[in-house]
Order: C-alpha cells, then structure tokens, then sequence
C-alpha cells in the first residue's frame, strides 16, 4: 500500500509541478515583456531541466543562441527560474493539503481504538 500511494503521490505532484511550471512561465514571459519564438518557448516549456542540469542548460542555451540575442536569454533564463520556483512552492501547497487532509481522516477515522481478537476476554 505504501508503494503504491508513493507512486501515486509522486505521480500527481509531477504533473501539477508540470503544468503549473508551463503556466506560470507562459504568464510569466507574457508579465515581463519578453519577446521570444514561439518555437524557442516550446523549447523550454518541454525542458525546465535545462534550469538544474549545467549540461543540459548549455546545450539548450547554445542552441537556442542563435535565434535570440544574448540579453533576452539571460531574462528568459531568470523567467524560468521564477516560474519553476513558484510552480515548486504549488507542490508544496498541494502537498500541505493533503498531509492536512490526510491527518484529519487519521484522527476522526478511528477514535475506539483497534478491537481486540477473539473477544472481549482475549487479552494481547
């Protein structure tokens, strides 16, 4: 059962931090009047890893420089940052939710205590 509420939880909060990353950096380009490509936004809404990996990051800025001038990279580069910071804050809400949730269930579930084996008489 443990295994698989992990891999349900883990499951969920990757895809809300997922949608929340590509929303957040959608509106947040949009807030800080950056232009870009559309081909270039596609780009890095299907690879925030580029924000945590140096290697990856490279490649990615490498190709994506020779289409975008130098200082729109570095604001788009800080816009990511940002979006993938408040889409993890979204995790930890969600999170928050359901450890709440969860510990009020634990709580109102079973207030009798467990009842004993074979009847009352059996002692454990």
């Amino acid at each position: 059962a443990r295994t698989i509420g992990g891999l349900i939880g883990l499951s969920t909060l990757g895809s809300v931090l997922s949608s929340r990353f590509v929303a957040r950096l959608e509106s947040d380009i949009e807030q800080a009047g950056v232009v870009v490509p559309q081909a270039v936004l596609e780009n890095l809404k299907s690879n925030p890893r580029a924000l945590v990996d140096s290697e990856v990051g490279t490649d990615t800025i490498k190709n994506l420089g020779l289409n975008v001038p130098s200082d729109t990279l570095l604001n788009v580069v800080d816009v990511m940052k940002g979006s993938l910071s408040g889409a993890i804050d979204d995790v930890f809400n969600v999170s928050l939710i359901v450890l709440l949730v969860s510990l009020a269930v634990t709580v109102l579930l079973n207030k009798t205590g467990f009842r004993k084996r074979g009847g009352p008489e059996t002692e454990l």
